[in-house]
C-alpha cells in the first residue's frame, strides 16, 4: 500500500498537484500490514469509517448507519422546512385579515364621505 501511495504522490507532483497529507486518510480492510502509510513524510491517520460523495463507508460494511445517518439529517431538514411552513401559514392568514380590514375601513371611509355630501 506504501508503494501505491509513493506513485500516487509522485504523479500528482508531476501535475502540478500535492496530496494533502492532513485531509488523506486510511482505512484499511482485510489488511494484514499495520504499518502507516506516509505521504510527504508524515503518517496518514487510520480511520474506521468516513464520508464520501455523502455516504458513509465502513469498515463492518452494510449500509444500516449510512441509513440511519441519512435519516436523521432528513429529519432535521423537515423540522426547519415545518418551521418555514408554519410562518408562512401564520403570514398568509395576517395578509387576508389584513386585507379585510382595509375593505371594511375603506367602506366605512366612502359611506362617511357619501354622508358628509
Amino acid at each position: 500500500m506504501q508503494l501505491k501511495t509513493n506513485r500516487l504522490v509522485e504523479n500528482a507532483e508531476r501535475t502540478g498537484l500535492r496530496v494533502n497529507d492532513g485531509k488523506c486518510k486510511v482505512m484499511r480492510v482485510n489488511a494484514r500490514n499495520n504499518e502507516a502509510i506516509k505521504a510527504n513524510g508524515l503518517a496518514l491517520e487510520d480511520v474506521e469509517e468516513f464520508i464520501y460523495l455523502g455516504a458513509t463507508v465502513c469498515k463492518q460494511g452494510g449500509g444500516g448507519e449510512d441509513i440511519n445517518a441519512r435519516l436523521g439529517k432528513a429529519r432535521g431538514a423537515f423540522v426547519k422546512l415545518n418551521r418555514v411552513w408554519e410562518f408562512q401559514h401564520c403570514v398568509e392568514e395576517d395578509e387576508e385579515q389584513a386585507i379585510q380590514n382595509i375593505g371594511q375601513t375603506s367602506s366605512h371611509v366612502w359611506l362617511r364621505n357619501m354622508e358628509n355630501e
